[in-house]
């Protein structure tokens, strides 16, 4: 029987960014970001975005009526933002693709490719959150970021961040290799399985210790991370 849920008592609304967390990638073919992690504290208020553009939608039409045969939808690409007033040479380095050559903070003089994971964390008063936090997160953005150097007797200098989200594997592949904990993701067979009994030590597969995921893509620009944790040296 189909269950109805007034969803007043268990909604979870999120507002006020707690952090911004940004994470590089160490190779632009990689599908994780293992490189250096900066938690932005002079991000500028209400300049922190992640939207949508519009869905393409193209129409097959049909012969003898108005009613199409099929639509075919294309959705519309991921963008993020914020604008961070901070200089520092780490962070051009990161955000701007500056170089540090002796004393000077150089702008690169053409565009090249540059990722990072973007991640904008929240508090999480959902009782069965573990951390408290839960964060928006575009596991692989490339960027497109400039400097924001204006009405500076008003204003900060800042790098003002852009960037598109890029499809990455929502879960690694299984690897006999591996231990695994309850919860964890793991794709195998073009499937998305989590672990609903721990795998240790690793081992071949056995199918008792995983839950399928039915309908689940193998791909994702954007997911909403609960029980996030900051990242760790």
């Amino acid at each position: 029987m189909a269950k109805v849920t007034f969803t007043g008592k268990t909604a979870r609304k999120l507002s006020n960014p707690k952090y911004i967390v940004v994470t590089e990638f160490l190779a632009s073919d990689s599908e994780e970001a293992k490189g250096d992690s900066y938690i932005l504290e002079d991000v500028l208020r209400d300049t922190t975005s992640f939207t949508q553009d519009d869905n393409d939608k193209t129409d097959i039409e049909r012969e003898t009526s108005d009613t199409p045969i099929k639509s075919i939808v294309k959705l519309g690409k991921r963008n993020v933002g914020a604008t961070v007033d901070d200089w520092q040479d780490d962070v051009a380095k990161a955000l701007a693709g500056y170089s540090l050559v002796g004393n000077k903070l150089v702008a690169p003089s053409s565009y090249k490719d540059k990722y990072v994971k973007f991640a904008t964390v929240f508090n999480d008063d959902d009782a069965d959150s573990t951390t408290g936090l839960i964060a928006a997160v575009y596991p692989k953005v490339v960027l497109d970021s400039k400097s924001l150097i204006e009405s500076l007797n008003s204003q900060i200098a800042g790098i003002e961040i852009a960037g598109v989200a890029q499809d990455v594997d929502v879960a690694p592949a299984f690897s006999e290799e591996s231990t695994y904990e309850v919860g964890d993701a793991v794709i195998k067979d073009n499937k998305v399985y989590v672990c609903k009994t721990a795998v240790s030590p690793a081992g071949s597969w056995s199918e008792g210790s995983w839950d399928i995921v039915n309908d689940a893509p193998l791909k994702t620009p954007f997911y909403w991370e609960k029980n996030y944790s900051l990242p760790t040296e």
